[in-house]
């Protein structure tokens, strides 16, 4: 009997083995969601195409040498219509400018939208605007969420996920990610939670304020949560692991 177990068992489990010993393809992209985990460090010699895990400490850097008294980059995105349109033209028109990147998947990012609208409408015609940089990969994704939450500013996409040249440069490593900044370029603050924004601007825009844009800030009180770079699974069904500042 053990031998009649054993001769049926053995082609089954030699089938097995053979068909998936064989048949395995490992895939040198990432999977939808995944573009952010650097594959070279998981697996040797596959996603080698990626950025490597250098661009990753170069956004953790930037975003550490990019503090208040600091000046930004210029940089110049396409907005919907496919028309290029940069940062320095846009402060020369205003007198403090909100840099906020986003993408369609985070719920945060959008959670602030009715709040820059109620600011925007409030401060607007003193010189406060707002610039939204997205970091979706599909310009399909830009396109539905933008006319989904009926974005009214300045709307420009890189759409290269975290990879992208401007997202790196101003250490973009999660989101929401914003810097406030005068017409000089000069950061007056950054990741501000939307109540401490209204209470900086108006601390820049009242008539009795002594133009001193520091606001005590208590990093636990109002903190967005924030989607990170290092987050291991899909952007697209909100599971990421979530950060609290």
């Amino acid at each position: 009997m053990k031998k009649l177990l054993s001769l049926l068992v053995l082609p089954v489990i030699t089938v097995c083995l053979s068909s998936c010993s064989s048949n395995i393809v490992v895939s040198n992209e990432p999977a939808l969601g995944c573009e952010h985990i650097p594959l070279d460090d998981v697996l040797p010699g596959i996603g080698s195409e990626l950025p490597r895990i250098s661009s990753r400490d170069e956004q953790y850097r930037n975003d550490k040498q990019l503090v208040p008294g600091q000046r930004v980059a210029d940089f110049s995105l396409p907005n919907l219509d496919g028309e290029e349109v940069s940062l320095s033209d846009l402060l020369k028109q205003n007198d403090i400018v909100l840099i906020d990147f986003w993408a369609s998947w985070c719920g945060p990012c959008i959670a602030s939208f009715p709040k820059f609208k109620e600011l925007r409408d409030t401060y607007g015609s003193e010189g406060f605007e707002i610039v939204a940089v997205s970091i979706d990969r599909e310009r399909e994704d830009w396109e539905d969420s933008s006319a989904e939450n009926e974005i009214p500013w300045l709307n420009l996409g890189e759409l290269e996920s975290w990879h992208g040249e401007v997202a790196i440069e101003y250490g973009v490593h999660f989101v929401p990610k914003s810097y406030l900044v005068d017409s000089n370029g000069c950061i007056l603050q950054k990741d501000l939670p939307t109540q401490s924004l209204e209470k900086v601007l108006l601390s820049q825009f009242s008539k009795d304020s002594d133009n001193d844009s520091s606001v005590e800030i208590n990093p636990d009180e109002n903190s967005p949560k924030q989607f990170n770079i290092s987050s291991n699974l899909l952007e697209k069904t909100f599971q990421v692991k979530l950060v609290v500042r």
